[in-house]
């Protein structure tokens, strides 16, 4: 290419052009895939608006097709683009709909990891337990949590279920033991 270019700063400039484009689009390729977690609360939420509502997702579940069904019996689709920092950045909604449609989001910190001991898996268990309060939503341990309120003067316990406040927002929370103690 060199013996091309009219003089070596023509050549430089379009070496340093190329090296950018090359190293854009490398970056696309390898760019880091989301954490386990992204893919299994994608996968709850899935579950919570229906699996027969899905119509279509890409491999990489960046694309995700919805159905929805309106008052009349219609079908519409609404077409979500997932950004990078999903789900703390909202996603591209498309809709089919006859009236205008806005999408309100509210951002999320996305930790998977337990609010008490700071790690995903403990013992081979991931967090199970969430704050009830929703603008905390706080995940735990089963055990972590279960120690916790035992801890705490002011949890009390009514048969199976054990009532406290959470360690994050101090707002109530429960725990709901099963016939075994954690």
């Amino acid at each position: 290419r060199m013996k091309h270019s009219p003089d070596l700063m023509s050549f430089m400039m379009e070496l340093k052009m190329v090296l950018e484009v090359a190293l854009k689009n490398k970056q696309e390729i390898h760019a880091l895939p989301p954490p386990p977690q992204f893919y299994s609360s994608l996968i709850e939420e899935i579950g919570i608006l229906g699996w027969d509502n899905l119509v279509y997702a890409d491999s990489c579940f960046s694309t995700i097709k919805l159905k929805a069904e309106d008052a009349s019996g219609r079908e519409h689709l609404i077409t979500l683009k997932l950004k990078a920092k999903y789900p703390v950045e909202s996603p591209d909604c498309f809709v089919d709909f006859p009236v205008s449609f806005s999408v309100s989001w509210t951002p999320q910190d996305f930790s998977m990891d337990c609010g008490i001991c700071y790690a995903y898996q403990l013992d081979g268990a991931i967090p199970d337990q969430v704050c009830d309060y929703s603008q905390c939503g706080q995940p735990f341990h089963q055990i972590c949590l279960y120690e916790w309120l035992r801890g705490l003067q002011t949890s009390r316990q009514s048969f199976n279920i054990l009532f406290g406040e959470c360690p994050y927002c101090s707002k109530p929370i429960t725990l709901k033991m099963s016939g075994r103690k954690p």
